[in-house]
């Protein structure tokens, strides 16, 4: 059951913020129809990952098992990359200060919610790359954020509907809400009126096949995915 998958403090997490992240994206609610928020009480720790060499290649699983580790991984790189955000600020970014911090604890609870999710079939927490990234550029923090936000959405998007577990579905849905959210306001800031500029004609987002999704999540990783064993 989810209620055995979310502890108490998780539950309270989700309670005392939900209305407040809710405020701050309210200009995007009307366009991103979905599910509710989702939040995990977290710790912001990144250290002790467990590095997996760079010549090797990472299956990540069949089936759910595959496609939970997927976003697991996704939501390592949005954590690391917010994360990294906050601890060097860009250049004039005191505005907007308060939405890169709800962005950071949203893909941290998320990543350490996947993992109690995934339990001892989650894969190692993988060493991200952030190196070639001027964080104190503006303009270079939003295209990455930008790219990372959108694999973000496309890794949930192929996942959500072939998830066979009705529970996890539940769940992975109700995230997938604040990732649209963090994707819309992103693509906002670099140009007003165009966060629904990734949806194709009929107002959806673009779908494409999980090798794919993995590739690009790979340019932010010194692992190489493959989802050779997912069966989609």
């Amino acid at each position: 059951m989810q209620e055995e998958i979310m502890d108490k403090a998780n539950i309270a997490a989700l309670n005392a913020t939900d209305g407040l992240s809710r405020r701050r994206f309210l200009t995007y609610a009307g366009a991103l129809a979905g599910a509710g928020m989702l939040m995990a009480s977290c710790n912001n720790d990144d250290d002790d990952k467990q590095v997996i060499p760079a010549e090797n290649v990472l299956d990540l699983g069949s089936s759910d098992i595959g496609g939970a580790n997927m976003l697991y991984i996704t939501d390592q790189i949005s954590a690391a990359f917010f994360t990294k955000v906050m601890a060097s600020p860009f250049i004039g970014m005191d505005s907007d200060t308060q939405l890169f911090d709800d962005m950071r604890a949203h893909c941290i609870a998320h990543r350490e919610l996947m993992k109690s999710l995934l339990g001892n079939q989650a894969k190692p927490e993988l060493e991200v790359k952030l190196e070639g990234i001027n964080f104190t550029n503006k303009g270079e923090v939003l295209e990455h954020a930008s790219r990372i936000t959108d694999i973000s959405v496309m890794a949930y998007n192929r996942v959500i509907g072939r998830t066979i577990s009705q529970e996890w579905k539940g769940v992975t849905t109700k995230m997938a809400s604040v990732k649209c959210r963090h994707n819309a306001y992103i693509h906002e800031m670099i140009a007003p009126g165009s966060f629904a500029d990734t949806a194709n004609e009929n107002g959806m987002d673009q779908q494409l096949p999980s090798q794919t999704i993995l590739d690009y999540a790979s340019g932010y990783l010194y692992t190489k995915l493959s989802s050779a064993s997912f069966g989609y």
